[in-house]
């Protein structure tokens, strides 16, 4: 069994986490006072002193529990100064060695019901001691996705942590990038609704996709940073008997990328040209391409073809990723 000074440190480390006291043990020690009281004759005033673990409000010294090994405390970050979890640790394991020896032939019901009221309140107090944090005010947060520091940007499924520029981000996992590949296409015919304006090249088809993907059928997103091979073919057709031209180039996150335009020269009607082209583009994580094109006369088209008796169809436009560098 604890000693009664053990059992008064006890009640208190349990009311300053806000536990309840087992009241058995409140009994058990008001039963030793008074046992204390009798045997050694102890004058009436000390009889008649409170019991400072009973009065709340006289809770402001404890005396150190002498089994347990004194370590250093640590350094106030609060008003409220919890034991290190260690002590409480030990405390609890004493009681189960005490309860799993051979009890003296005069022990009786009441000292088991003392002894485990005393290690209820111990158990209690370790659950408690379990809930607080040692470490200095912390971001409160429960979820990665809430700290300040990560890249909600970044997050997408298939996707590992990573830290750059003081910032948690979620990329491809290292080792990964070099099978970055893509192929679009698009099945459809494409028309220029004016001259010698830009339009997008539209893709409703992603044949194949690793570290790119296809945004809103006309943006190729890179997943990951590196330098990467862009090679599209268009194929078009004009309706006009005259000569006219066709052109297409590179944006990049909607800038135009210098030297990269090509031109398409057709003279006949009905004639279909294919233009194709490849570029090395330098691309950050989430950046994206456009395939630009304009002519300088609406009778000029991009054109798919249909399946034959003898050939399978043609896609009007493709475009392949494949990586140089990450």
């Amino acid at each position: 069994m604890k000693s009664l000074e053990e059992k008064k440190l006890l009640i208190k480390m349990a009311r300053a986490f806000g536990q309840p006291v087992d009241k058995e043990l409140l009994e058990s020690i008001e039963r030793e006072e008074k046992l204390a009281a009798f045997l050694f004759k102890e004058s009436e005033k000390e009889k008649e002193k409170p019991v400072p673990i009973l009065k709340e409000d006289l809770l402001t010294e404890v005396t150190p529990v002498t089994s347990l090994p004194q370590q250093p405390a640590k350094p106030a970050e609060t008003n409220l100064q919890p034991p290190e979890e260690y002590k409480v640790n030990q405390v609890a394991a004493y009681l189960d060695t005490v309860n799993n020896t051979k009890k003296p032939p005069l022990a009786t019901a009441l000292q088991d019901n003392e002894f485990q009221a005393l290690r209820k309140t111990v158990l209690d107090l370790l659950q408690k001691v379990n809930t607080l944090s040692w470490g200095g005010g912390g971001t409160g947060i429960v979820r990665l996705f809430d700290a300040d520091d990560f890249d909600r940007t970044s997050a997408q499924n298939g996707r590992y942590m990573r830290w750059d520029n003081n910032v948690f981000s979620l990329d491809t996992l290292t080792g990964l990038e070099d099978f970055t590949y893509g192929e679009f296409s698009d099945t459809t015919n494409q028309t220029a609704n004016t001259a010698n304006t830009p339009y997008a090249v539209y893709f409703d088809t992603t044949e194949f996709s690793q570290g790119h993907y296809l945004r809103n059928n006309t943006e190729i997103v890179a997943n990951t940073t590196g330098i990467y091979n862009y090679q599209f073919s268009i194929q078009l057709t004009s309706v006009s008997a005259s000569q006219h031209d066709a052109f297409m180039w590179i944006r990049k996150n909607n800038v135009d990328i210098q030297h990269t335009a090509t031109r398409l020269t057709f003279g006949a009607n009905k004639h279909y040209g294919l233009a194709t082209r490849n570029y090395f583009v330098s691309m950050a994580a989430g950046d994206h391409i456009n395939l630009m094109w304009a002519v300088d006369d609406t009778r000029i088209s991009i054109a798919a073809l249909p399946a034959t008796a003898f050939c399978p169809s043609a896609p009007s436009v493709i475009l392949t990723v494949g990586v140089v560098h990450t």
